[in-house]
């Protein structure tokens, strides 16, 4: 089932998601190898598609500042 999301109302955007796969079993947590939003103002639309996942990976602090994301 997708999910929804509305203002006032009106659509703006849908969420699809498919190619579930089991992460951790012992707390039955699943992930999304696929998902495809589709923006309904603009027609916009954005799929991800992950090929590996890699559960309990270290990351480093700095992966998740400002100075990061917006490095070129």
């Amino acid at each position: 089932m997708p999910h929804l999301k509305r203002f006032s109302g009106r659509l703006l955007k849908t969420q699809v998601t498919g190619d579930h796969r089991l992460l951790e079993p012992d707390r039955q947590r699943w992930f999304a190898l696929r998902r495809e939003m589709t923006n309904h103002q603009n027609g916009h639309r954005t799929v991800l598609t992950f090929e590996k996942l890699e559960h309990g990976a270290e990351l480093p602090d700095e992966l998740f500042t400002t100075r990061y994301v917006e490095r070129e």
